[in-house]
């Protein structure tokens, strides 16, 4: 899960490529909510879960200096 790019678009590949060649200014599409109130608790629940995977990954890697 990637925590920090869920409001804004993951480009590929053939995305770059399109928006390079896009000469009518096609906008670009980004990952919505129904309400800017679900968009900040989404945000703030991946900023949560980000912090939590980090803090587990140190813990773990502290226990295992440890031993």
């Amino acid at each position: 899960m990637n925590f920090s790019t869920y409001l804004v678009p993951e480009p590929d590949v053939s995305y770059s490529a399109g928006q390079v060649l896009d000469l009518f200014a096609t906008p670009q599409h980004y990952n919505t909510s129904p309400t800017p109130a679900q968009a900040d608790l989404d945000a703030s629940r991946r900023d949560w879960a980000a912090v939590g995977k980090d803090l587990r990954d140190v813990m773990l890697r502290f226990s295992l200096k440890l031993r």
